[in-house]
């Protein structure tokens, strides 16, 4: 978030803003590692330990990759590397930091400091959970995102909302990612998996839309969808980000809806589904039956379009059940909506699943109305269920209605 005179951008931190982490996918062990450390003696502080280690090889492919970049998108000189700081918030003694005062103060945070040009991190409360709970890929996007405000001020950028400011570092962070993806880096080496585990962390620590609060860091689409466009369309893409399509602010005011069961979430879902899919599928569609059993005769998932007996099957069992308490009631409904988008044919399912959700986005339907936490459990659920590119496909029905997905 932008102060007077400095930058102080927290990005996935415990306690961030006064608040709790909300309800997510964690992924401990996250796959093997997928940084090459290097010397952190150039890091102010540094212990010269595991964390710090990969995170000079974060901060080393962010400079060769900014060197390179940043003259092509913006027309000047990149002029360096920032100072980076890492701080021990469990050391007896306070250690000094930039901006922050001292380290208790950054105790599981990074930020970077405009006024310094520094980028500052906990390497005892943050790093190895971020490690720990989903993997180096984590660390990768925490230090790419401070690294992103850096971009920001030194290319004078001037986002019209602390918002717009911070999905913009996320959409940064997405650039290195993927080159990292791509093989293009000296130090990282990122499978798709890696980067759902990455996205996954901004699941957790999002801002928690309904809170009556002025939204800061993003909801989990605008935050995960800016990342996405950060790897498929590069830095150019994220500097001139706006307002205009982030759906935070649009959901920020709306009223918590009641929590549905799951067996009336399945039956609500199922309505308002059909009630969208009959605008877009063909002549003469009619919604597949809603079998509610306890077993799967068609596939291995809990929700599930059977065509050989044209019916959503669902399987009420521990497994739905579970989802619907820990993620919430609207992974149920896009579960239940995406198996009635397959019956239709009429284009990709994830696609036309984000089309019914961009249409209640802007009214609510016969039986549902989306409240302002609904998408992100939707995004939850597809990350868990399809990976970022069954977020991108959802997001591409979100944002440019059911018109897309025939080529989806």
């Amino acid at each position: 978030m932008r102060v007077p005179a400095l930058v102080l951008s927290v990005l996935l931190l415990v306690g961030a803003c006064d608040s709790a982490p909300q309800a997510g996918m964690t992924v401990g062990g996250a796959g093997p590692g997928v940084i090459t450390p290097a010397d952190p003696g150039f890091i102010i502080g540094t212990d010269f330990g595991r964390d710090d280690r990969l995170a000079a090889a974060v901060l080393l492919d962010l400079r060769g990759f900014w060197s390179e970049r940043f003259h092509t998108v913006f027309g000047k000189a990149w002029p360096g590397l920032p100072n980076a700081y890492s701080v021990n918030s469990d050391a007896p003694a306070r250690q000094a930091t930039p901006c922050a005062g001292y380290s208790d103060a950054l105790a599981g945070n990074a930020f970077y400091c405009a006024e310094a040009d520094a980028i500052a991190w906990d390497r005892a409360a943050l790093l190895p959970a971020l490690r720990e709970k989903f993997g180096e890929a984590a660390i990768v996007l925490v230090l790419a995102h401070e690294y992103g405000h850096a971009v920001q001020e030194h290319a004078g950028l001037r986002p019209d909302s602390v918002l717009v400011s911070e999905v913009m570092a996320d959409c940064f962070a997405g650039t290195l990612l993927g080159e990292a993806l791509a093989g293009r880096t000296a130090h990282l080496r990122l499978r798709p998996a890696q980067l759902d585990h990455a996205l996954a962390a901004l699941t957790v620590f999002r801002d928690p839309v309904g809170s009556g609060r002025a939204p800061e860091h993003g909801s989990a689409f605008d935050r995960i969808t800016a990342v996405l466009t950060g790897v498929d369309r590069g830095p150019a893409a994220c500097a001139g980000m706006t307002s205009a399509g982030l759906v935070t602010e649009d959901l920020a005011d709306r009223e918590n809806r009641p929590t549905l069961s799951v067996e009336r979430m399945i039956d609500a879902a199922a309505a308002d589904s059909a009630d969208f899919l009959r605008t877009v599928a063909p002549a003469g569609w009619r919604p597949p039956a809603v079998r509610k059993a306890g077993g799967r005769p068609c596939g291995d998932a809990a929700v599930i379009y059977c065509a050989g007996n044209d019916t959503v099957t669902v399987d009420t069992g521990e497994e739905l059940s579970t989802r619907h308490r820990v993620i919430g009631d609207f992974a149920t409904a896009v579960a239940v909506g995406r198996a009635e988008a397959t019956a239709t044919h009429a284009g990709d399912d994830l696609c036309l699943t984000g089309a019914w959700l961009g249409r209640r986005l802007a009214g609510p339907g016969p039986t549902l109305r989306l409240g302002p936490g609904d998408l992100d459990e939707a995004v939850i659920q597809v990350l868990r269920s399809a990976g970022a590119q069954g977020v991108r496909t959802l997001a591409t029905g979100v944002t440019r209605g059911a018109t897309a997905c025939r080529t989806q």
